[in-house]
């Protein structure tokens, strides 16, 4: 993962008690299906990872991309799409300050909706990272280059049908 945001009704001040709390994701390239099916694992194993049941205080990660299409133009409505710039402008980043800076970068029409928007504030450059995470995080990622390559298209098909068999899809 490159990038972790934390969006929607937390973000904008609107969450509620049974709220769920959701995030927006940034992974490698020809990563994102593995990263996603990971945090599924991970988060379903901790027992808090939001379900159609289950909703409050559950994690939801419902918003991916790589970083190779961090240009999200394409994704607003003909025309104007204040709701989509008001949702973007209101990501609070949590780690990963260069790739912030970078979808930033790649979303300049975010400034044709809101001119005053700041990036710049809105990053705390969280130091959770120390010497050593580093190491962790190079020496995960050498480990799982091979099975995320193998894997990667595996779990591109599987998550792709699985979503298009959701009801809401149907």
């Amino acid at each position: 993962m490159e990038h972790l945001s934390v969006i929607n009704s937390l973000a904008m001040g609107n969450a509620r008690s049974e709220s769920d709390i959701d995030f927006f994701v940034v992974t490698k390239s020809r990563r994102l299906y593995f990263v996603r099916s990971i945090i599924i694992v991970v988060f379903r194993m901790l027992g808090i990872y939001k379900t159609r049941n289950k909703i409050k205080d559950q994690f939801c990660f419902g918003f991916y991309v790589s970083t190779n299409h961090l240009d999200l133009s394409s994704a607003l409505i003909e025309g104007e799409d204040p709701h989509f710039a008001f949702w973007f402008a209101s990501f609070i980043p949590l780690f990963g300050k260069r790739q912030y800076e970078r979808l930033v970068a790649k979303n300049r029409w975010i400034y044709d909706y809101c001119p005053n928007f700041l990036p710049s504030q809105k990053i705390n450059d969280y130091k959770i990272r120390s010497g050593w995470t580093r190491v962790a995080k190079r020496f995960l990622e050498l480990l799982l280059f091979m099975p995320a390559a193998v894997l990667e298209p595996v779990l591109r098909l599987i998550h792709i049908r699985h979503t298009l068999r959701l009801p809401e899809n149907s």
